[in-house]
């Protein structure tokens, strides 16, 4: 089963992918910033993501809430996860 602090990352191309987390799936967009593998997903009204999981080359995640966050507004992640892979 699935412990609530697990979040899931699932790259199945550019608008198939999605992440999971408390047991929901949530379908998002996947891209490669550089060497990071980045997931946006739940839009908000203006189009703009409201969360963002980016994976790092050292297997750590960086989570972030853009909620209330204004376009181009440059925030610290809201949770950082430590990655193992599972098959």
């Amino acid at each position: 089963p699935d412990a609530e602090e697990d979040l899931w990352l699932v790259e199945m191309g550019t608008s198939s992918s999605y992440v999971k987390l408390y047991g929901n799936r949530i379908w998002g967009n996947f891209s490669y910033e550089g060497e990071d593998r980045r997931w946006d997903f739940d839009r908000r009204s203006d189009g703009l993501a409201r969360y963002s999981a980016i994976l790092k080359p050292d297997n750590s995640v960086d989570y972030y809430d853009f909620e209330g966050a204004k376009a181009g507004e440059q925030l610290a992640p809201s949770y950082h996860y430590t990655c193992r892979e599972t098959d």
